[in-house]
């Protein structure tokens, strides 16, 4: 039998239910690999490894604190400590609270030292020492620039949330880098509009020297100011951002179970469109000897024992969770003198094709698949079952004998005792 024009013909014979049910499956996996996508994206490092060399160090209590300025040297004279870089969120608004106006705004205390510290970031418009010898200098993503289709020069005004003031500022440079969706300007133009800010920090930015320094800075600058008005909590970079991730709760925990959501959605569409196919086969060839199609488990079947002359499970032991179980509810409901005919895969015992299936045997596992199946395993089950059955048949099949037939006969407890 040549079976793909049997499948092509059957798939299109109720054109409308196949189509529905193809989108009702492609639909949520592209889902699923959004989802997928997006979690790696948070979970990802977009410094490439630079980060490494970076520490956050900000207020112990919350993000939300600030620390004082009296801080800097205390760290800058730490050994090991690169470099030192002054933050602080400005937040605000840029004409209006929309989202495709929302992007970070931040002020910074140390010009000059914020493109030491980002150093994977470099300046491809303008130029570094306009907008550091400029207060009111603005430095810009080239990713907002092409987004807004700002110029080198512009005025662009942000109006203060936090801070009860609008700054102006103009557009001296613009850098490129792993994250290109925010700007910085000179804090000391926000002292000057908002006298009280001044001597505070939102958080320090701190390169260490070395790894083994960006190992041991941590605890050493929060010891120094456990006891201080202001009690620091230094953490990676890394920690750092998923400091805001968290604000959203356990994102990584809901993305992935809605993953398996939807992956045990499309299972339920599956296996519905396959009975409804099913029933309606019976009913158009005219099978009278089909008494009943049942969806169940295949490791509790809901049958007596004894029930059946012959069991058949096509491609169903390698893919349930314990194979022997279902081996033995098999030879349960299978009456004695029955068989239980397989149609499996089973894994090489040598050669390339073996090679093969242990190397895609781990993405295949996600997929509830076993490829490396051995038939080690069905002969221990023959050995072990309470049910008494013995092998008559296993025949590979083409191509390749990946997969088997095999044939299994019960026999009667009696005769056998």
């Amino acid at each position: 039998m040549k079976f793909f024009p049997f499948v092509f013909r059957n798939l299109f014979r109720k054109k409308t239910r196949s189509l529905l049910t193809l989108g009702s499956i492609l639909l949520p996996l592209f889902v699923i690999c959004i989802l997928g996508t997006l979690l790696a994206t948070l979970e990802g490092d977009p410094s490439n490894g630079r980060g490494m060399w970076r520490l956050i160090t900000r207020h112990k209590v919350s993000i939300t604190n600030w620390l004082v300025d009296g801080h800097t040297a205390k760290i800058r004279q730490l050994p090991g400590v690169a470099e030192v870089v002054r933050m602080q969120w400005f937040g605000g608004q840029y004409i209006d609270q929309s989202a495709f106006n929302n992007f970070a705004r931040f002020s910074t205390q140390d010009p000059e030292a914020l493109l030491k510290v980002f150093d994977e970031a470099r300046i491809v418009s303008g130029s570094a020492d306009e907008w550091i010898h400029d207060r009111s200098g603005l430095l810009v993503g080239r990713l907002l620039m092409k987004k807004y289709g700002w110029r080198l020069g512009q005025k662009v005004a942000f109006k203060g949330d936090i801070y009860p003031v609008t700054l102006e500022l103009t557009i001296r440079a613009v850098f490129e880098g792993p994250d290109e969706s925010g700007v910085y300007f000179h804090h000391t133009y926000l002292e000057e509009a908002v006298p009280r800010v001044k001597g505070f920090v939102g958080w320090f930015w701190i390169k260490a020297d070395s790894p083994q320094s960006a190992e041991r800075l941590p605890n050493q600058i929060d010891a120094m100011f456990e006891n201080a008005s202001y009690p620091t909590h230094t953490e990676t970079e890394k920690e750092f951002q998923n400091t805001w991730v968290s604000m959203l709760g356990n994102v990584k925990l809901l993305l992935t179970s809605i993953s398996v959501i939807i992956a045990c959605v499309i299972l339920l569409i599956a296996g519905n469109t396959m009975a409804m196919a099913a029933r309606e086969r019976v009913t158009e060839i005219g099978l009278s000897h089909v008494e009943a199609l049942e969806v169940m488990d295949a490791e509790r079947l809901n049958f007596l024992d004894d029930s059946f002359d012959v069991v058949v499970a096509q491609y169903v032991v390698t893919a349930v969770p314990n194979p022997e179980a279902a081996l033995d509810e098999f030879a349960r409901v299978l009456k004695p003198g029955g068989e239980i005919i397989l149609l499996s895969r089973v894994g090489a015992e040598t050669g390339p094709r073996k090679a093969v299936e242990h190397f895609i045997a781990p993405a295949a596992r996600k997929l509830g698949w076993r490829t490396e199946f051995p038939w080690e395993r069905f002969a221990q089950w023959v050995e072990s079952t309470p049910h008494k059955v013995h092998l008559v048949e296993r025949r590979p099949m083409p191509p390749l004998g990946h997969f088997s037939l095999i044939r299994f006969r019960k026999l009667d407890a009696r005769l056998s005792a």
